[in-house]
């Protein structure tokens, strides 16, 4: 992997992004619409697609997209295809946030291989909604080049605490 760069939102703060909803549900995207805004989002832009979302990528130049997976006529995994693609800078660099009623590991894995910054379940909870995008903004790993297009590495797993030998223990009586 060569070229390295950071995403368009490093490090900035929530009230000064401009983030882009991307959901085939009205419903869907009027909740996470409501939340952004109770975040302090400086600019909230909405798409019914992944083909109007790519549409509306250069004219509206957001910081961030949340990302419904499953939709038509274009999807959450051609939607990163088509943003991730070497040709598309600097609109690649884009972080984008996976939204999916389905955790299976497949799909977590296809995301994430397609580009996806982070994942996140539905129903969406407020509060796991507001980690995921603070931790977007502080996620200093660079967009690399994979083939055609651009994507982070893997996050780093941290080793896991050594647990405690059975003869670590002190029984009191």
């Amino acid at each position: 992997m060569t070229g390295a760069r950071w995403h368009s939102a490093y490090g900035r703060r929530l009230s000064e992004l401009s983030v882009l909803v991307v959901d085939d549900s009205k419903h869907m995207r009027l909740l996470l619409v409501s939340f952004l805004r109770a975040f302090g989002c400086a600019k909230v832009f909405q798409a019914r697609n992944g083909a109007e979302a790519l549409d509306m990528i250069r004219p509206s130049m957001p910081d961030l997209v949340l990302l419904d997976w499953e939709m038509q006529p274009v999807n959450g995994e051609s939607f990163l295809r088509e943003l991730r693609d070497v040709e598309n800078t600097p609109h690649c660099f884009m972080p984008v946030v996976v939204l999916t009623g389905h955790a299976e590991p497949k799909l977590i894995k296809a995301a994430f291989a397609g580009g996806a910054s982070q994942l996140l379940v539905k129903p969406v909870k407020p509060q796991l909604l507001l980690e995921r995008l603070e931790w977007v903004l502080q996620d200093d790993r660079p967009f690399e080049r994979a083939g055609k297009i651009y994507r982070q590495p893997p996050i780093a797993k941290k080793p896991a605490a050594p647990s405690p030998a059975k003869d670590d223990f002190i029984l009191i009586d």
